[in-house]
């Protein structure tokens, strides 16, 4: 490590990232030693605020679940030093150590005693703000190199201390990054919240008492813990991840752990890299070795080497570097029109692609001979019968092109024959469906308010006065949910829509008193032995108009 390095430690950000990278590459098993004693603990604590802050019987409660949580909090504290355990055993590339009971025992106490403390001095840290960092950092550290390998509690507290006052301007570094991005965690986790019961409503109709409170949830102290807990979820596993390596890069200056674990690394690679090496050598050798079994190279005569040249200089590529070429009319090109010129030119590209095809056709066909000619034992008798196959495989071959090319012309004229179809235009007519309201399962949401007083009214007509009766309450229906005074469902009695209308609706005294009327009359006509009568349908649609007009 450099001398500055040394003095003033990484740069917070490599720290950062190096504690993304291995968070990033430790197995499952190491994150959910994580979460093992963080997700109970979190819904302990939320449980406790709630009931606390909510419960009638708080106060009888209040001692019984303190000593809920005070066993959490440690079930915690020993999860989160077997997770940095095991985030040191893979940074410094040691082995997986055994963990026995009196480890655990170990860890239990190193942390039980020291951690508790953390409640009362790290919120007197955050008021005074100064020594906040090296609190932070003390405590964390304790967690990191409390693993339980020995019951020492003073030798734990001492070396956390020496941690804790390492690097203070990377500690301060982290500590201010952490923060940023814990705030916009919990910025995420918030909106989140809030978002997803609006999502609910909008998109699959469910109504929660969390889309009824509106934004005004934000201010309810439970939204603000889950928020935070969600958000601390996220958070802590990094948190732990950067002290770890803290202490790891601190301890290396004494002890040189940050080279081992180098050496070890390239110890664990070497065996890999080796077993490639002898295989790029056996790779290698038979080539080579073949080589000096062939003939000598062939000599290349002057003629044949200017002819590579200029062919190799004709492709594009090289065309930047000579001159221009300047085209000479004859006579016959003079004659000619452009309208012939311009057919003659796309004929000579036309067969330039053929030739080329032509040409990448025989240059398969030569491959494949080239590899079937080297393990094919053809004796005379065979080849005086003139069983060329390569012949076959070359007619063959301008066979499937031949198909190939019928199948595209094929291809074109279908779609140009199915784009020369003129398409009709059709007027599409809405018919609506008419309920039918004899059907006990019919709401009020499959018709809008003027559909159902348009078949209230066709009702009246027929002298269906029970079922216009109905066709007019649920109109009524259809008008309050247009309001958002009710909440159209299936399940609902209509106690549960008048209790609805109700509750929303407390300022309509108007509203609430005709709608109960209504529901009072439609209750007695559709359930009761009770006829229509002109008086309760008039007195009906009275109430109709009233609760419209409210």
């Amino acid at each position: 490590m450099k001398k500055r390095s040394a003095q003033r430690g990484r740069p917070a950000i490599d720290v950062m990232e190096d504690a993304v990278h291995l968070l990033r590459t430790s197995p499952i098993s190491t994150l959910l030693t994580y979460y093992v004693g963080a997700i109970p603990f979190a819904l302990g604590l939320l449980y406790f605020w709630a009931d606390m802050s909510r419960g009638a019987f708080a106060q009888r409660r209040c001692a019984t679940s303190a000593l809920g949580m005070a066993v959490l909090y440690l079930w915690l504290k020993v999860w989160q030093t077997v997770f940095a355990t095991k985030l040191r055993e893979r940074v410094s590339a040691a082995e997986n150590s055994q963990w026995t009971v009196r480890r655990v025992w170990n860890v239990l106490l190193v942390q039980g005693i020291i951690q508790p403390t953390r409640l009362i001095v790290h919120p007197i840290s955050m008021v005074v703000v100064i020594p906040f960092g090296w609190v932070t950092a003390y405590y964390e550290s304790v967690t990191a190199l409390g693993d339980g390998t020995a019951l020492r509690v003073r030798a734990v507290s001492k070396d956390a201390a020496a941690q804790a006052r390492l690097w203070p301007a990377q500690n301060h570094g982290l500590l201010g990054t952490l923060c940023l991005l814990g705030f916009f965690l919990w910025l995420n986790a918030a909106i989140t919240i809030v978002t997803i019961p609006e999502l609910m409503k909008s998109l699959l109709g469910i109504e929660t008492a969390f889309s009824r409170a509106g934004y005004l949830i934000i201010w309810n102290t439970t939204f603000l813990a889950a928020s935070m807990t969600l958000a601390w979820l996220a958070f802590d596993p990094l948190l732990k991840a950067v002290y770890v390596l803290r202490c790891f890069y601190g301890e290396a200056q004494k002890d040189g752990a940050d080279l081992l674990a180098d050496l070890s690394r390239v110890r664990a690679s070497a065996k890999p890299l080796a077993l490639a090496a002898m295989l790029m050598l056996a790779f290698v050798a038979t080539p080579a070795h073949a080589a000096e079994k062939s003939s000598a190279p062939t000599t290349v005569s002057p003629t044949q080497l200017d002819d590579a040249i200029k062919s190799t200089l004709k492709h594009d590529k090289y065309a930047w570097r000579m001159p221009r070429e300047t085209i000479v009319e004859t006579e016959d090109s003079a004659t000619k029109s452009w309208i012939r010129n311009f057919l003659e030119s796309i004929g000579e590209t036309i067969k330039g692609w053929m030739v080329s095809v032509r040409d990448m056709i025989r240059s398969i066909i030569d491959w494949l001979g080239k590899y079937f000619r080297r393990n094919a034992k053809v004796d005379d008798t065979n080849s005086s019968k003139g069983g060329d196959w390569m012949v076959v495989l070359r007619g063959f071959a301008y066979v499937l092109l031949g198909l190939a090319a019928i199948a595209l012309l094929w291809l074109l004229f279908r779609l140009w024959r199915h784009a020369s179809r003129t398409s009709k235009v059709v007027r599409a007519e809405v018919i609506g469906a008419k309920p039918d309201l004899t059907d006990e399962h019919l709401t009020a949401a499959q018709l809008p308010e003027d559909e159902w007083l348009k078949l209230a009214r066709e009702m009246i007509e027929k002298g269906e006065l029970r079922l216009a009766l109905r066709a007019f309450y649920l109109a009524t229906l259809a008008h309050l949910a247009s309001r958002e005074i009710v909440s159209i469902a299936q399940f609902k009695s209509n106690r549960d829509y008048e209790r609805e209308v109700n509750r929303r609706a407390r300022a309509l005294a108007e509203l609430r008193a005709a709608f109960s009327d209504n529901v009072s009359a439609f209750e007695r006509v559709w359930y009761g032995l009770y006829d229509v009568t002109a008086e309760t349908m008039s007195k009906f649609q009275t109430n109709v108009e009233r609760i419209r007009t409210c």
